[in-house]
């Protein structure tokens, strides 16, 4: 019966050894934007579960961000736009590679732990007002029941 947590808990020290400073459990839009976490940070949601015999099959959304920093500059005196004045790309290069990280260790294999097809990873750009920029990685993970069947 302890599905949850060994699943919550694997997550959570994957996300520690993939650099995130703070790690949550709960709901996205308890983020901090009081600013009083160091970033970068990550929340676990739980989103479904599903009871197929002798498996538990959990779903859970990863949400990494950081803030995103802007150079005092005008920006018409940038050399390439491209790259602007903030460091937008270097926070959504450095969120992807954590998290891809996490991914890494649930496709391997070599645990309990099984990633039940493929995970995946959508960008957010704005969704808080303290300009709060990552990824959300979705991952489905299978692991044998802990209940007998009687």
């Amino acid at each position: 019966m302890n599905s949850f947590y060994t699943v919550t808990q694997a997550i959570f020290e994957q996300l520690k050894k993939a650099g995130f400073n703070d790690v949550f459990l709960g709901e996205i839009y308890e983020t901090d934007l009081e600013r009083q976490t160091i970033f970068p940070y990550a929340v676990i949601v739980p989103q479904t579960a599903t009871l197929p015999v002798n498996v538990d099959v959990i779903t859970i959304l990863i949400v990494g961000m950081d803030l995103v920093d802007f150079s005092k500059s005008d920006p018409r005196d940038q050399e390439e736009p491209f790259y602007g004045i903030d460091n937008v790309q270097d926070v959504l290069n450095d969120i992807y590679n954590r998290l891809s990280l996490v991914s890494e260790y649930f496709k391997r294999g070599e645990t309990l732990f099984e990633l039940d097809g493929v995970a995946s990873l959508d960008p957010f750009l704005h969704r808080f007002e303290d300009l709060l920029y990552g990824w959300e990685l979705t991952l489905t993970i299978k692991l044998p029941a802990n209940t007998p069947i009687c």
